[in-house]
């Protein structure tokens, strides 16, 4: 494919995230374009973003992750004690810029900052002797396969569909930029 068709699919694949994203988050924007089909994403499809967590048996205790779509993308992992001894690095074993803090009771350590490309990067956690191994698409899988068949709660596995969509637009752009 040329440039100015991976680009195209990538504009398109960004549109219908943001397509989804404005139905989850409130239509108070109106009407943006036209999303296309997410029907063949899946838990299955994301079963390879599942996080690996290798666990100590005291320390910050880990609790879970969240995404959080703001600006930016920033990925959260929460510890129910303060968590110390702290480092993150990214799938070549570089260190990644991280923050800290505390909110509603439950420590994080975040990863700010992802860009689209990135989505899917498995970046390795470490706190107190506990390994977690995650992407922003971790949640996504984590999404689905907690609340795939509640209607409820459709709008949000549709914006993660999306994300997911947009990721692998984004990589494919993005990896022909690169050569």
């Amino acid at each position: 494919e040329s440039y100015s068709k991976k680009l195209k699919k990538l504009c398109s694949a960004m549109e219908n995230y943001g397509e989804y994203a404005r139905e989850y988050f409130g239509s108070v924007y109106g009407e943006v374009g036209t999303a296309e089909a997410i029907n063949d994403v899946t838990a299955e499809t994301l079963s390879v973003y599942k996080s690996d967590i290798t666990s100590a048996d005291d320390g910050a205790e880990y609790y879970g992750l969240s995404l959080l779509l703001r600006t930016k993308t920033l990925l959260r992992f929460y510890y129910k004690n303060k968590p110390a001894d702290i480092s993150v690095t990214d799938s070549e074993n570089k260190a990644v810029a991280y923050n800290t803090g505390k909110t509603q009771g439950m420590y994080y350590i975040e990863i700010p900052d992802i860009s689209a490309k990135d989505l899917d990067e498995k970046f390795t956690v470490t706190a107190d002797g506990t390994t977690i191994k995650a992407s922003a698409l971790t949640y996504a899988y984590n999404t689905l396969i907690t609340y795939s068949e509640k209607s409820e709660q459709t709008d949000l596995c549709n914006v993660v569909k999306a994300l997911y969509k947009y990721s692998e637009a984004a990589n494919e752009y993005f990896a022909n930029k690169e050569e």
